[in-house]
């Protein structure tokens, strides 16, 4: 287990309203999916402490803080980043967190993608 305090991920985000609870269970989810992503057998505990506050930064802000892409003044308008398909790379957070992996292993689950295969089953006699 990495040793990310709530703290540490404030000074990545230092305008968020979540209380410390809160990031902490984002903090646990990011070392669930570090682990599980087999990262942490990859690279070594400093390495994993930068990756769990930068990846609990991407899914406060992936979630229930979302960020804003375009803002304006009168009448009151706001976007908000909605490109789940992108995986990491829909947050700056999670930028970071790819470009500080030196195992490379979250870019190449980034870069996945799901692939369908389609046979077409001709109907009837086909002699």
């Amino acid at each position: 287990m990495s040793t990310v305090t709530p703290e540490m991920v404030k000074l990545i985000l230092p305008e968020t309203e979540l209380v410390d609870d809160n990031i902490q269970a984002f903090i646990t989810s990011a070392e669930r999916f570090l682990d599980a992503s087999g990262v942490t057998s990859a690279v070594d505990d400093t390495i994993i402490e930068e990756l769990t506050k930068w990846l609990a930064a991407h899914f406060i802000t992936s979630t229930v803080e979302r960020l804003a892409i375009s803002e304006k003044a009168g009448p009151t308008e706001q976007k908000f980043a909605n490109v789940y398909s992108k995986n990491l790379s829909s947050t700056p957070y999670g930028q970071t967190v790819i470009a500080l992996d030196p195992s490379g292993i979250l870019k190449e689950l980034t870069a996945m993608r799901k692939l369908i295969s389609m046979f077409a089953i001709p109907e009837g006699d086909t002699e």
